[in-house]
């Protein structure tokens, strides 16, 4: 048994009389949105929604009056998103970058290797015991350091040392990265030192350089003043290096070719001298590039007491 299907009214075109069916016609006024329907607005579930209340055929707009409003909100969500799309393709290329090749290779560091570095954070007063990962030149993390005597654990005996960091130290690694950082050293906006460039092309020229250290010493100055290099004569200089070498760098050109000159050198001795200016050591601590400046001092003051007593 079938459903008889509605009859629908018809409506005849040959009859006589005369009205319009162009697309002006009224339509009729939908009624209120049934309780148990969808509705959008309170408006339109009492039926006075301006759909509802004066209906037209013309409810939805067609493609040619929407082309003749450039700010219609279809249009403007387009363009907007072309734009966007645009502006992040450009934001994805990385800068240009010119690749110099090393001209001399740091001995003991392999491409593709890190390094890592003792060092210290200072926070609140109190220093932190740190090991900075490095890869190729790029420190890149930071981790507290286990063989500082301050570091945690290992207090039992046959247990293993290890050291945490905090978040304050693992988030100092992004200070380095500042764009707004200064590339060198200042000191109320000045450059702190004509020497900043030299110390840093030490570092970049030997890779097991973890202090360089620069002082004037009179003796030393004095004694290579009309000599291209030094030699000590007593015991304790000849053991430490038995030559010294000394560069001759004119004044007006020492902030430009020192940096290269003197990394050059310190490649290959422990401690230089720029002739009438000062000395330079190397090493990797402190201590012992203080330890050849204060050995080589001690040398050149002896054999100028030796030289004013006819000794030598």
């Amino acid at each position: 048994m079938s459903a008889k299907e509605p009859e629908l009214p018809t409506h005849d075109h040959h009859h006589d009389h005369d009205h319009d069916h162009g697309e002006a016609e009224t339509l009729a006024a939908p009624g209120p949105t049934s309780t148990f329907g969808y509705w959008r607005s309170l408006r339109e579930l009492d039926g006075q929604a301006p759909f509802q209340t004066d209906p037209t055929p013309k409810e939805f707009a067609t493609a040619p009056d929407r082309t003749i409003d450039p700010l219609h909100r279809r249009n403007f969500f387009q363009l907007m998103g072309a734009s966007m799309a645009l502006a992040g393709v450009g934001a994805c290329r990385y800068e240009k970058e010119d690749i110099v090749p090393l001209a001399r290779r740091p001995e003991g560091q392999v491409p593709g290797d890190t390094q890592h570095y003792a060092t210290a954070f200072e926070l609140g007063g109190i220093g932190h015991a740190l090991v900075a990962t490095s890869f190729e030149g790029r420190p890149i993390k930071v981790d507290g350091n286990p063989e500082h005597p301050f570091s945690s654990g290992g207090i039992v005996p046959g247990t293993t040392r290890h050291a945490g960091t905090s978040t304050f130290a693992q988030a100092s690694i992004l200070n380095l990265y500042d764009p707004d950082r200064s590339q060198s050293l200042l000191s109320a906006g000045k450059g702190a030192s004509m020497d900043a460039r030299l110390h840093l092309a030490v570092y970049q020229s030997n890779a097991d350089t973890r202090a360089v250290l620069h002082s004037h010493g009179p003796y030393s100055v004095a004694m290579t003043m009309d000599n291209e290099e030094f030699f000590p004569a007593d015991f304790e200089g000849q053991l430490y290096f038995s030559r010294v070498p000394v560069l001759t760098i004119p004044y007006d050109q020492y902030e430009a070719r020192s940096p290269r000159l003197v990394a050059e050198i310190l490649a290959d001795y422990p401690i230089a001298v720029v002739r009438g200016h000062g000395v330079y050591a190397c090493a990797n601590s402190l201590n012992l590039a203080y330890k050849w400046t204060c050995s080589l001092e001690l040398s050149a003051k002896t054999a100028f007491i030796a030289q004013q007593a006819g000794k030598i």
